[in-house]
């Protein structure tokens, strides 16, 4: 299963963690505009397992994870306007 970018899995709960910038092993990129209607559609699809993983974290009592998931899923989206 792939790991959406920002996120790495860990072998306990919760079973996703969100992962800062200073750790990520690439400098990220400000947001774009992404160029063609194929971008926007897989980005908006990337969103929704974002919130998909906000749930999970949010149901393990993880709810600062899950807002600080669900904040970069809505700025994702916006992204796509």
């Amino acid at each position: 299963v792939p790991v959406p970018y920002g996120l790495v899995r860990t072998p306990e709960p919760p079973a996703w963690r969100v992962v800062s910038d200073a750790m990520s092993p690439q400098p990220s990129a400000p947001y774009s505009r992404p160029s063609t209607p194929r971008d926007v559609s897989q980005i908006r699809r990337i969103a929704r397992q974002l919130d998909e993983l906000a749930a999970d974290l949010e149901e393990s009592q993880n709810f600062a994870s899950a807002d600080a998931l669900r904040s970069e899923a809505q700025k994702i989206r916006l992204m796509c306007r």
